[in-house]
């Protein structure tokens, strides 16, 4: 069994998240939303388990060392990761990734990958 994930990748303000959201809501019994583990703090009118599942590094580090994440990475001194318990076996998977989460998903036999870079006008981005 594989899991299908359409990867979306673009510089920031390019518009993933707005693209991410209206692909999962015009069709929700199709498109699973993958939400990333994150050790960084919740900011301000972020939810648990819609933006991110808030974890300690402990946390972050059992499920890494227990082969429970597809993909890590480290900014800014915080951790990210997409972890199995955010895929769906049954729809079609839609996520935001970094260039170095995707070349961990790419050779990953469990996962049928398509990715879509996603561009907007220098202007635009700015502006958002």
């Amino acid at each position: 069994m594989k899991y299908k994930i359409i990867a979306l990748c673009g510089k920031a303000g390019s518009g993933k998240d707005t693209i991410l959201r209206h692909i999962v809501s015009s069709a929700p019994e199709k498109y699973n939303e993958i939400i990333s583990c994150t050790t960084r703090p919740k900011r301000e009118g972020e939810v648990e388990g819609v933006n991110y599942f808030y974890l300690t590094d402990t946390e972050f580090q059992n499920l890494e060392t227990t082969g429970q994440m597809l993909e890590t990475t480290e900014f800014n001194g915080w951790h990210y990761g997409t972890g199995i318990m955010s895929l769906s076996n049954d729809k079609i998977n839609v996520g935001v990734f970094n260039p170095a989460g995707l070349r961990t998903l790419r050779l990953n036999d469990a996962i049928d990958l398509d990715i879509f870079y996603i561009t907007a006008p220098d202007k635009t981005r700015l502006i958002r």
